[in-house]
């Protein structure tokens, strides 16, 4: 018997078992949302918010921008010692101070969001924007 036949008989196809290759040829499967509209399950690999999620999105990105800012500002005056909860506890204060002592109550979304570049890349370009606001109106006056 040779090598050759063992290899013929008993060794699979890489490709034919690839998970991959049967992710990729399986059909578009509804994504379910779990959501309280009337709108039926969406087949589109990535998804289209709905109005009611684009409506939510925009009600919290002020503040969780606001808090972010808050937590970066925590964050650069780190004391030798100070714990990432304490740091965050320092940014719920200060965020609080800002907003005529509303507590800030979205700390699960940010959670999600801080970390994610499109996030970091938004909070970026909000930032710009301000400066180049407050740059205008400084000129206007």
């Amino acid at each position: 018997m040779s090598p050759n036949d063992l290899c013929s008989k008993g060794t699979p196809s890489p490709v034919a078992n690839n998970p991959v290759h049967i992710i990729d040829t399986e059909e578009k499967e509804a994504i379910d949302v779990d959501d309280d509209t009337l709108q039926g399950s969406r087949t589109d690999k990535r998804l289209n918010w709905s109005r009611e999620e684009d409506t939510r999105l925009e009600r919290v990105k002020e503040p969780l921008s606001d808090f972010h800012a808050c937590w970066v500002k925590s964050a650069r005056v780190w004391q030798s010692g100070m714990s990432d909860d304490q740091i965050k506890e320092k940014a719920k204060e200060m965020y609080a101070n800002q907003n005529h002592d509303k507590p800030f109550t979205l700390e699960h979304i940010w959670k999600v969001v801080r970390g994610e570049k499109k996030w970091s890349a938004y909070v970026n370009r909000l930032n710009k924007e301000k400066e180049t606001m407050q740059k205008l109106t400084q000129l206007k006056w």
